[in-house]
């Protein structure tokens, strides 16, 4: 992976205008590279999540039968799967926001500039 331009210390984990840039020089750069840096660090938690979600999913039905009463391991398998739709659906958000962001520079209403009164 390619050394941050800016700092050259960290692995840059973003491009911006083709060179490299870590999140940490992202942030302090203007043209928007806070904005990035906060949906790329956003969609990198929602990963985190459901990548957390599916491993408790999996492991959860890989543990079958688990020897627990029926109606109780049915309902651990509801709450799983439900845990790992909501993960999906914030991951999927977040790239969503990620993607509009650097396809079409839409910034996202809570990363917008609270300095107008």
């Amino acid at each position: 992976m390619a050394r941050c331009v800016y700092c050259k210390a960290c692995e840059a984990e973003l491009y911006e205008d083709g060179s490299p840039i870590c999140l940490k020089c992202a942030e302090l750069t203007e043209h928007g590279g806070g904005v990035q840096a906060a949906l790329v660090k956003a969609l990198s938690e929602a990963t985190l999540r459901a990548d957390s979600a599916f491993d408790k999913f999996t492991a959860l039905i890989n543990n079958i039968p688990s020897g627990l009463p029926q109606s109780d391991g049915v309902q651990r398998i509801r709450n799983a799967a439900v845990s790992l739709t909501v993960a999906q659906h914030h991951k999927m958000t977040a790239h969503n926001r990620l993607n509009e962001f650097l396809g079409k520079g839409i910034v996202p209403d809570d990363l917008k500039r609270r300095d107008k009164a």
